[in-house]
């Protein structure tokens, strides 16, 4: 199915693939997010998370955002 005119539209962003530069449009909805933590509370903390998105050509994961702390 697909939608000839959206009387609500969802804002996109439009991003090129590093590895086959692949120009694609994504929303919000599309972004996967991944967390880790090594669950040790006090000054060794270490924590890691990124939200990004697949190519849908060729599948390489483009990073939106990443954070880390330790």
């Amino acid at each position: 199915m697909r939608i000839l005119k959206n009387p609500n539209p969802v804002e996109e962003i439009v991003k090129t693939c590093p590895e086959c530069e692949c120009e694609f449009a994504f929303t919000d909805g599309d972004i996967k997010t991944y967390f880790y933590s090594d669950n040790i509370l006090g000054p060794s903390f270490y924590g890691y998370s990124k939200r990004y998105v697949l190519c849908p050509n060729c599948g390489k994961e483009i990073i939106i955002e990443e954070n880390s702390s330790d």
